[in-house]
């Protein structure tokens, strides 16, 4: 099961490609769905979070998570003012979702009973946290993440991650956090007065648990397609795990990571692969790791051949399985067309199922 960026939650059949059925939400999905005791869970751009069944894609309920209905034109396309940019997240009989962009449209974040949609608790003030001389808070910029006794949101410019209660969703961040005054501002920013304050929480939509602590990386949800990564983007960053395996992969490299910190308190790397420029996804199995991406020069079949007469056409898209044991490949195919991030999933029967940005949906056997 996925969602595309045209509205529509597709199903297949895992073994043969063929299409089972088609549904459509009223926005863009930005997000994977979630699938939970036989539901599909799916926040649209159109403000609504919607409940399906599995086998058969029938609307079991559907959620406005938006405020009112209101359109507003987004980088092209028509959405929400109050999109489910935050995707959802299912968990013990209750499914989150965050509806907003900029916090100063307003932020509404809710848990709902996932068999009936109802509301258990909501929290509609979190993007206008007050101080003396500043009003804003939290706004809607992706990811959603449970960690311990809370519900994190990554969101956006000022508050990053945001941090819920999950017994009544109050918010726990304070604006007065979020901020840290540099006495030597003026050193670095001559036109600045000294003492200005200047924002610590890090920018981006993605959030992980990293060494104990929720981290945020990666590009703002809503940040305008060209937009030039800022020097504290924490960059891309990649990570899945089970137990004491951790496999965790950036610009440079893919690392499995011991599940405990050095002496010198930083991670240590049991084994590493340098075959990817740019990882866009990968997804950690009983016995191998699937990773898929751009990759480096020197891994691309027919790469020496570009620009020479008659050259074949080159795959620059790679998935490969690595042992989780000791990183070395066991099998590898080129890609037609370039991943979208984070499309990549692995079925109960070792299957990996690939989407591209080209609109294909591909599956490699176990």
């Amino acid at each position: 099961v996925w969602g595309a960026r045209d509205g529509s939650v597709r199903a297949c059949d895992a073994k043969t490609g063929a299409a089972r059925w088609t549904t459509y939400t009223g926005g863009a999905i930005r997000f994977p769905p979630e699938i939970a005791d036989g539901r599909v869970y799916v926040g649209s751009g159109d403000g609504w979070v919607y409940c399906l069944v599995m086998a058969t894609g029938e609307r079991l309920w559907r959620f406005r998570a938006a405020p009112a209905e209101r359109k507003i034109a987004i980088h092209g396309r028509l959405l929400s003012t109050w999109p489910v940019g935050s995707g959802v997240l299912v968990a013990d009989g209750v499914v989150y979702a965050a509806a907003g962009i900029a916090s100063y449209d307003g932020t509404h974040v809710y848990a709902l009973d996932a068999e009936s949609g109802k509301i258990r608790w909501q929290n509609n003030t979190s993007g206008r946290l007050v101080r003396e001389d500043l009003v804003t808070g939290v706004s809607v910029q992706g990811h959603l993440l449970l960690h311990e006794d809370r519900l994190y949101l990554a969101g956006g410019n000022i508050v990053s991650p945001a941090m819920y209660k999950l017994s009544d969703g109050a918010c726990l961040n304070e604006i007065d956090n979020e901020w840290l005054r540099e006495p030597s501002t003026t050193e670095r920013f001559p036109s600045r007065p000294k003492g200005s304050m200047f924002q610590r929480s890090p920018r981006g939509r993605e959030l992980f648990l990293v060494d104990g602590k929720v981290r945020v990386f990666d590009d703002l949800l809503y940040s305008p397609p060209r937009y030039q990564r800022a020097g504290y983007f924490s960059g891309r960053f990649l990570q899945a795990s089970r137990g004491d395996v951790v496999i965790r992969g950036n610009v440079e490299k893919l690392m499995r990571i011991a599940p405990e910190l050095g002496e010198d308190g930083k991670p240590q790397v049991i084994w590493e692969n340098q075959d990817f420029a740019e990882p866009r996804a990968l997804a950690l199995g009983a016995n191998a790791v699937v990773i898929m991406g751009e990759a480096r020069r020197e891994q691309v079949v027919g790469a020496e051949n570009v620009g020479k007469e008659d050259a074949e056409p080159v795959e620059h898209f790679l998935i490969k399985a690595l042992s989780v044991n000791d990183g070395k490949e066991m099998w590898s195919h080129g890609l037609p067309a370039r991943p979208v991030s984070w499309g990549l999933a692995l079925d109960r029967e070792g299957r990996a199922v690939v989407t591209l940005e080209d609109g294909r949906v591909l599956c490699f056997g176990s």
